[in-house]
């Protein structure tokens, strides 16, 4: 039997096992191994015995193959642990000791077998003296730290639920140090680490001493709900295999109770509701330096969160007066003006708001080793192996202090924060996130039904293994660009570090088409046009032809026969959307700008003087483009996209031409269902301004997914339910889970034979799997904005300097048109006008969420109604005057903005910058510089 490579050690502990030569045997490599576990285990005794003591016992060749036996033993029992050749080489190789090794097997219901991939097992150990009197700080006796003391002594396992805030950390920590005071043995597990789980169990009882019982807290046990069962199951075996005995005191989200309540009842778990009320009143109580005013002031700004609570009292003792809110803001972030400082708080606070923590590794990494000097001056916690920002409403506060102070340009979105760290903190971070949202609508509440996020990426991630495979034999996908290029956007989606296979891909495609030359209207191929214009000359031009057959029949024409269709200008407008999307999802070594700026430069040459790309037809050409446009950050405030926009929705008529649906204009080539979706898709992400005609094309789109849904129609169907995630509240779990069942079985069964494929198979997978992709991301960000509205409700950039926010937002380059020489320059200035797109942006956002939750409203009462009308009217009073919104703006406009903008948001309204002069008045004798302005 061959034995693998060696690779270079990363972790000590396999010393014997390091000092081999490469080509050492089998025998050698298990004994070398059992050698570093015979020590290690030596090493853990030297001090004191261990909860579990372990002793290799002997190389066994009964084994087929053979295998390394690890004699583990408790108070009470033993178990045998059999550890392969290949399992321990690949824990070796993958920087996994044999400490970790040993627990990973301890907690298999079976041998590990050969196939046994590693990962990363987090820390369980006590939290240091320091860190518990850092957490119990805001510890208070209540009448819920009575009921853990007396649950806790008669036996029984407890979860304490609560509000974000209420104290169950802190409630926690007492009775930790209360055993640890007792002479008993404490394991803490932060499920908000995905590492964290029954391997860490294992770990720690490996190291801890052996003493009569353990507590084992489970913090936050609403961050990872699989790992929280497996803990469960595994302390179960432990009493029944080794005699050792572990109380679970749990924490978790009110909600989380619940859940624990509806499912598999594997331990029995007494719950105890924390109320954060009678803990800030204690605390209050025992401030004998605060007088009755300021105790008033405290609670309200408290509220129902007892760390800020907490820090309003040591404000007050440091200051003698209450702190406001942006006091607290300013204690929380310390006055941090480093910009990559600010970068790490910022990422750090939106995780936190979702109890989330950053990996000490990857967040040095990523900011330069600013979080390390961040927990140096007490701005961030270090919990085992990561970094967190601390409680939820300190997370809130930051980020909100972010979002106002702090440059904008700076920083993403928090929801997409939140995807970009599941995204590296690999599949365990994705599957217990997804596996909470799927549960879990907010800490109070559970969802009736699953939506199918977890099923949904379980077969993402069989889907991602295919293309890989498929990428490997053949990156051009027997030359097919649709396929090659969803292929790799998908990846880019699941599989961000594998960038190879995306260069795989995009080498062959960008040597085969040419478009940097400024007179070019159209990408030009290199070396003959790839198999997919096969499907347009052929396929579409027949399915076109017959179209045309049965309009004429009917009495209506076409205006654009198929004859007269040019094929080949169709088909280039198609590639121009591929491309734009291929590059704008490159990742970052091989990003290329510049590709990006020809193809939305050529997308302007290409746009028809109406809006559309040619074919005018054919919808879902112009739909493929404003997609690329929308990937390349190219919104509805371009004027060239606002445009194919306003074309698009002109398809579907006005009042007096109602159409809900637009039409392939190909026949059966893409049904009326796919192009509906394609095109409310493009609209949507590319931000355009919600309208009527969108609605109703949303809800027929909705009715007919039923039609969709049956077999042969998985494209049709992922398309829809990838259109209906961004733009719809509708239930997709009756079509999504037969949609997920059919391509499962897809997976297992041979593809069909070239000669009875379907023309778009080569398309299949690839495509449905960069829909499914987007579902999941999708509906991700949704659920996270939902869990974050309290704190998104704060805009960002009310406080940014008007110089510091360029005209085509963050990062781009402050274009100004020419002007008129005049007497005095009139306008508003680039940086300005920036700023009143911000408050347009925030202006429609606000009307928008305040229609779509009237339009939720259950009983439609005169007065429901009555406040949508004036709703809508405000909607449409927005659309006509942020049209006209430019430097150049007339001051009816910027006034009526402004005036519409106090009317729904009130004192949130930011005051705004107006011109000194505005142009059309200066042209014609209008007020100087001196004159009144609106305020």
């Amino acid at each position: 039997m061959s034995v693998p490579p060696l690779a270079p050690t990363m972790r000590t502990g396999w010393e014997a096992l390091q000092r081999l030569p490469s080509d050492a045997d089998p025998d050698q490599v298990l004994s070398a191994a059992g050698e570093d576990l015979a020590a290690l285990g030596e090493q853990l005794q030297e001090s004191a015995e261990t909860a579990l003591r372990f002793q290799p016992v002997q190389v066994s060749f009964v084994d087929d193959p053979a295998c390394l036996e690890v004699q583990v033993e408790g108070p009470n029992g033993g178990q045998t642990v059999r550890l392969g050749l290949r399992v321990i080489l690949a824990a070796r190789n993958k920087d996994l000791g044999p400490l970790e090794l040993l627990a990973s097997a301890l907690v298999a219901p079976k041998p590990l077998a050969d196939t046994w991939r590693p990962k990363r097992i987090g820390q369980a150990l006590p939290p240091s003296g320091d860190q518990l009197l850092a957490r119990r700080e805001m510890y208070r006796l209540t009448p819920a730290a009575e009921e853990v003391d007396s649950n806790l002594n008669t036996g029984h396992h407890v979860l304490v639920t609560g509000d974000h805030g209420s104290g169950r950390s802190a409630l926690a920590a007492h009775f930790a140090t209360k055993y640890l005071n007792d002479n008993r043995g404490v394991i803490w597990l932060n499920l908000s680490d995905p590492a964290d789980g029954p391997e860490s169990v294992a770990a720690a009882l490996l190291q801890l001493e052996r003493l009569r019982d353990y507590l084992l807290v489970i913090d936050g046990l609403h961050a990872n709900i699989p790992a929280a069962w497996s803990v469960f199951d595994y302390v179960k075996r432990i009493r029944q295999t080794f005699g050792v005995v572990v109380q679970v005191l749990a924490t978790g989200w009110t909600s989380v109770g619940r859940v624990v309540e509806r499912g598999e009842q594997i331990l029995d778990l007494h719950q105890v509701r924390l109320d954060a009320t009678a803990t800030i009143r204690q605390m209050l109580a025992d401030a004998t330096f605060l007088d009755n005013d300021a105790r008033l002031k405290i609670t309200k700004l408290a509220g129902q969160d007892v760390h800020i609570a907490k820090s309003a009292l040591d404000f007050y003792e440091a200051y003698r007066r209450c702190p406001t809110e942006l006091d607290l803001q300013q204690e929380y972030t310390g006055g941090t003006e480093d910009p990559m400082e600010q970068r790490a708080l910022y990422h750090l606070a939106c995780l936190g708001v979702l109890g989330l923590a950053m990996a000490s590794r990857e967040a040095d990494q990523r900011f330069d080793g600013r979080p390390e000097r961040l927990h140096g001056r007490n701005l961030v916690h270090r919990t085992d192996d990561a970094y967190t920002i601390g409680p939820r409403r300190r997370a809130q506060l930051v980020v909100e202090h972010a979002l106002k102070h702090w440059t904008s340009e700076c920083y993403a979105e928090p929801e997409d924060i939140i995807w970009r760290h599941l995204q590296a903190g690999g599949a365990r971070a994705i599957r217990a996130t997804l596996s909470r949202l799927d549960q879990i609508v907010s800490p109070d509440s559970l969802r009736h039904e699953s939506l199918y996020l977890l099923s949904t990426w379980d077969l993402l991630e069989q889907l991602a293994s295919y293309l890989e495979r498929k990428i490997d034999e053949d990156p051009t996908w027997g030359d097919s660009l649709g396929a090659a290029v969803f292929a790799a956007t998908a990846l880019t989606r699941l599989r961000p570090d594998d960038t190879e296979r995306w260069r795989k891909i995009a080498e062959p495609i960008r040597n085969r088409w040419q478009y940097e030359n400024p007179e070019q209207r159209y990408p030009i191929p290199v070396g003959g046009t790839t198999d997919d214009f096969t499907d347009f000359t052929v396929h579409i031009a027949e399915a076109m032809r017959r179209e045309d057959e049965i309009l004429a029949q009917a009495g209506n024409p076409p205006e654009q026969p198929a004859d007269q269709i040019d094929q080949m200008v169709a088909y280039q407008n198609w590639v121009l959307g591929l491309l734009l999307g291929l590059e704008s999802s490159a990742p970052a070594d091989f990003r290329d700008t510049t590709r990006i700026k020809q193809l939305v430069a050529m997308a302007e040459r290409a746009q028809e003087p109406a809006g559309s790309y040619y074919p005018g037809r054919v919808p879902w050409v112009t739909a493929r483009v404003l997609i690329g446009m929308s990937q390349a950050g190219q919104r509805a405030d371009n004027p060239l996209v606002s445009k194919s926009c306003r074309w698009l929705i002109g398809l579907l008529g006005n009042d007096g031409r109602k159409v809900q649906w637009w039409r392939s204009g190909t026949g059966t080539w893409n049904s009326d269902e796919a192009t509906t979706a394609m095109c409310l898709t493009a609209l949507t992400m590319t931000g355009y301004p919600s309208r009527q005609q969108l609605t109703e094309a949303a809800g027929w789109l909705e009715r007919r997914c039923e039609r969709c849904a049956h077999k042969n129609r998985e494209l049709d169907l992922a398309n829809m339910l990838e259109t209906l995630t961004l733009c719809s509240d509708l239930s997709l779990q009756p079509y999504l889970k037969p949609l997920l069942e059919r391509m499962d079985l897809e997976l297992r069964k041979p593809p069909p034979p070239p000669s009875e494929s379907r023309p778009e198979e080569r398309l299949r997978m690839p495509f449905i799997t960069y829909q499914l992709a987007n579902v999941v991301w999708q509906t991700v960000r949704t659920e996270c904005r939902a869990l974050l509205s309290d704190v998104l409700s704060t805009q960002r950039g009310s406080a940014v300097s008007p110089v510091e926010v360029p005209l085509n937002g963050a990062g781009g380059d402050v274009f100004e048109p020419p002007r008129l020489v005049e007497a005095r320059p009139c306008g508003l200035r680039p940086g300005q006008l920036g700023i009143w797109h911000n408050a347009s942006n925030q202006l429609i956002s606000a009307i928008n969420d305040q229609i779509n939750k009237r339009a939720k409203v259950p009983v439609q009462t005169v007065s429901v109604q009555r406040s949508l009308a004036q709703l809508l009217a405000q909607r449409d009073t927005w659309q006509e005057l942020s049209g006209e919104l430019a430097e150049s703006a007339p001051r009816r406009v910027l006034e009526g903005l402004d005036r519409l903008g106090r009317q729904v948001l009130d004192v949130a309204w930011p005051k705004l910058p107006f011109p000194v002069v505005y142009c059309d008045e200066s042209r014609n004798g209008g007020p100087g510089p001196d004159e009144e302005r609106p305020a």
